[in-house]
């Protein structure tokens, strides 16, 4: 299987379609097969663009680096790297020489930004799968299809963003095969996600989880690649831009609805990650 997907033309194809087609909430952007062999290639997660997607990327040879929750990996063969972006992470080609072959997705959409985290949450930002698990066929028969120029209209690419999705989240454990220690930290995450106007920090966080403050930063930067600040504070700012883009509430509101208690504040962490001022943003229409 392994050859399969080296065969596949080395290129990019950009999926996106006619603007007026309605809404889709699953989506496929760029995907493609890439070999590079200049530490010119290097990825920084918050400088991405203010739009949400997903990455998948399965490396087929060689070998790149990953920095995410604060720890590097090499990036092997067989290894899959499973981000959001915006987000604090860094991928490149380390400047020592040799190159790094692989093929990629990159989804976006409502429903994948949606399903992503349990995705992303199971595995880790980083995993191993063969060759032949059901994702990495998949996305090679994808990658393959956009190529050759077969992803014909913005209703195919949703249909194979989704599918592909499904084909991954069979291979996260849940029901009775979740292990405790994912159950816990999706257990804080809902929380955070239904009282995010409140106060919350790491200490709540990792009460709910049931565990110390020291074991839970661990094991939620292992489960989701990021943080537990990290995390919080990207899912302050990405609620609060769905309320500037989506409500009429006063830039005050949005920052309380949000957890920002200080409006000032608020402004300053927003402008930082998603590069411009909440008013700014709004009124781009973004």
């Amino acid at each position: 299987m392994l050859n399969r997907l080296t065969r596949l033309p080395i290129g990019e194809r950009i999926t996106y379609f006619d603007e007026r087609v309605p809404l889709l909430h699953a989506m496929l952007g760029s995907v493609g097969h890439a070999r590079e062999t200049s530490p010119r290639y290097d990825w920084d997660g918050l400088r991405r663009g203010r739009q949400e997607f997903a990455l998948f990327q399965y490396t087929l040879s060689g070998e790149g680096r990953l920095r995410v929750g604060g720890r590097e990996h090499a990036v092997t063969p067989g290894a899959a790297m499973m981000l959001h972006f915006p987000a604090e992470n860094r991928y490149w080609l380390p400047a020592t020489g040799g190159h790094w072959e692989f093929i990629y997705l990159c989804l976006h959409g409502r429903e994948i930004m949606r399903l992503w985290p349990r995705v992303e949450g199971g595995h880790g930002a980083l995993t191993t799968l063969p060759a032949d698990a059901k994702p990495v066929v998949q996305a090679g028969e994808i990658v393959r299809r956009a190529m050759s120029g077969e992803i014909a209209s913005a209703f195919d690419g949703s249909a194979l963003a989704y599918a592909w999705v499904m084909r991954m989240l069979e291979t996260v454990p849940m029901g009775d095969r979740a292990s405790p220690h994912a159950e816990a930290m999706e257990r804080a995450r809902r929380h955070a996600e239904s009282h995010l106007a409140e106060p919350l920090g790491v200490d709540d966080l990792a009460k709910i989880a049931g565990f110390s403050r020291f074991h839970f930063t661990r094991l939620f930067t292992v489960h989701t690649g990021a943080s537990p600040t990290a995390w919080l504070m990207d899912l302050r700012v990405k609620e609060a831009a769905r309320l500037l883009r989506e409500s009429r509430l006063s830039l005050k509101e949005v920052a309380v609805r949000c957890g920002f208690g200080d409006a000032g504040y608020f402004g300053k962490v927003f402008a930082g990650r998603m590069g411009q001022p909440p008013a700014s943003y709004r009124r781009s229409g973004v």
